[in-house]
C-alpha cells in the first residue's frame, strides 16, 4: 500500500488540527527557502519525465467526524496490536554487511563517504534526518545516490525528536515531514520501507508503529554496530555476515568509515543496501501526478494496542502514559514522566503491584497495565511517591546526531 495515496483523516480535536498546520507550515517554508532549484532526475530509458512540481505549503484537512450507526450487534474482539518488525542485523551466512549513515547534517562529509563508497563498491543506505536533506547541496547529493549509485534513503525523523515524548501531533509531523523532505528533493513518490528512531529506540512504541504502518513502512532498523563509536580495530574484529553498521557524517567518522569499507572488500565482504540485506525490494518510486507539497499530512487512524509488556531501557509514549498513570496515583513523583521506563518506573510499579497483591517484580506485565488504568485501581498511601531516578538508561548510540 502507498502510502503517498493516502487521504487524510479525520483529527479527534479541532486544536491537533490547528496545530498540525501550524507546524506543516513551518515545514514548507523551510523547504521552499532553503532548497535549491531541482534537477529534473534522469530515468532509465523510455520513462516519462513529469513537469517540475510547484512548492506550495503544506496543509491539512479535516473531514466532518461521521456518527457510528447505532447497531445491536456485539462489537468484535479488538485484534491483537502488530508491532513491525525492528532488525538490528540480518541472519545469513553470506560475507554481506549493510553499512548506514545516520542524520547526515554535514554534506560535504557524507560527499566523501559516497567517494569511498563508490570506491569500494559498497551501496550505501541513507537516515538523513529531514532538515538535513534541505541543506544547500544535498538534493543534487541524494539524487546522485539514488539515480546514478543505486543507494537507497529512508527516514530518520525530521529533526531527530524523541517521538516517545512528543505529542501526536508533534510525532505525525517529524515522520511525514521528512517523508516529504526526501520525496521534493528527488522529486518522485519515493518510497521508504525503513525507519531509525532517536537512540535505536522504540522497539515498543505502539502509538510509532501504528502511524509508520499506517504509511506503508515494512520495518524499524537499528544497528549492530555504532561505528562512530567504535576504534577501526573494535570494526575490524566485529565484521560478521549480516551486520548492520552506523556511521555519522563527523569528519573522523567518515575517516574511519572509508578504513573499515577498505578493510572489508579486502576481506571478500560485499556491502549493500539494508533492502538487499533484509530481503525486501528496493524502495519504489514513480512520477508524481501533483504537487509533492500538495500531498495531506493524514492523521493517525484509530488503532487498539494491547498493553505490551514494558520494563527498563523500553522508550515509548506507552510508558510516558503509564508514568502519567503512577503520578496519578501517588507512585511516581509528579516530574517522573519522561518516557523512559528507568529504575524510579520500575520501582514504583513494583510498589503498585504490591498494593494490588500482584509479585512486585517492577516490569509493567499486560495484567499490571490492566490494574493500573482500572476505575478501582489502588491509591498509594504513601505521602512520599517514588522520586524520579537522576541516571536514567540512554540509548546505545547516535542520540544527538
Amino acid at each position: 500500500m502507498s502510502k503517498k495515496k493516502k487521504d487524510g483523516r479525520v483529527y479527534s480535536l479541532l486544536t491537533a488540527v490547528l496545530a498540525a498546520c501550524a507546524a506543516l507550515l513551518v515545514v514548507a517554508i523551510a523547504i521552499e527557502s532553503h532548497l535549491p532549484e531541482r534537477a529534473q532526475p534522469s530515468l532509465p530509458s523510455g520513462a516519462t519525465s513529469a513537469p517540475q512540481a510547484t512548492a506550495v505549503p503544506l496543509a491539512l484537512s479535516a473531514s466532518p467526524t461521521a456518527e457510528p450507526a447505532a447497531s445491536a450487534t456485539p462489537a468484535p474482539e479488538a485484534e491483537v496490536f502488530e508491532f513491525l518488525p525492528v532488525y538490528t542485523r540480518a541472519q545469513t551466512a553470506e560475507k554481506v554487511i549493510a553499512i548506514t549513515m545516520d542524520g547526515c547534517r554535514e554534506v560535504e562529509n557524507l560527499g566523501y563517504a559516497v567517494a569511498a563508497a563508490r570506491q569500494y563498491g559498497a551501496a550505501l543506505t541513507l537516515f538523513p534526518y529531514g532538515e538535513a536533506v534541505m541543506s544547500d547541496g544535498m538534493g543534487d547529493l541524494l539524487r546522485r545516490c539514488v539515480f546514478e549509485l543505486g543507494f537507497e534513503v529512508e527516514n530518520r525523523t525530521w529533526s531527530n525528536g524523541q517521538l516517545y515524548r512528543l505529542s501526536e501531533t508533534e510525532m505525525l509531523t517529524e515522520i511525514w515531514s521528512a517523508d516529504v523532505a526526501v520525496d521534493y528533493v528527488l522529486n518522485m513518490e519515493y518510497d521508504m520501507h525503513f525507519f531509525r528512531m532517536y537512540g535505536g529506540t522504540g522497539a515498543r512504541d505502539a502509538r510509532t508503529h501504528a502511524y509508520l504502518k499506517q504509511l506503508g513502512y515494512d520495518a524499524i532498523v537499528n544497528w549492530t554496530v555504532a561505528g562512530s563509536d567504535a576504534s577501526l580495530e573494535d570494526l575490524t574484529e566485529s565484521l560478521e555476515p549480516g551486520n548492520i553498521y552506523l556511521f555519522d557524517t563527523s569528519e573522523d567518522s567518515v575517516r574511519t568509515l572509508e578504513s573499515f569499507m577498505e578493510f572489508a572488500a579486502g576481506q571478500g565482504y560485499r556491502m549493500v543496501t539494508l533492502n538487499e540485506l533484509l530481503g525486501y525490494e528496493q524502495n519504489a518510486m514513480a512520477q508524481p501526478t501533483e504537487p509533492i507539497l500538495s500531498h495531506v499530512m493524514p492523521a493517525l487512524e484509530n488503532y487498539e494496542p494491547t498493553h505490551a509488556e514494558l520494563r527498563i531501557g523500553d522508550r515509548a509514549w506507552e510508558t510516558l502514559l503509564l508514568q502519567m498513570r503512577l503520578s496519578e496515583l501517588g507512585y511516581l513523583a509528579a516530574d517522573g514522566a519522561d518516557g523512559i521506563y528507568g529504575e524510579s518506573t520500575s520501582a514504583a510499579v513494583s510498589q503498585f503491584q504490591a498494593a494490588c497483591g500482584l509479585m512486585g517484580t517492577g516490569i509493567a506485565t499486560t495484567e499490571t497495565q490492566d490494574r493500573l488504568f482500572a476505575d478501582d485501581a489502588p491509591r498509594n498511601t504513601d505521602p512520599a511517591p517514588t522520586v524520579r531516578s537522576a541516571a536514567s538508561p540512554t540509548p546505545a548510540a547516535a542520540d544527538g546526531d
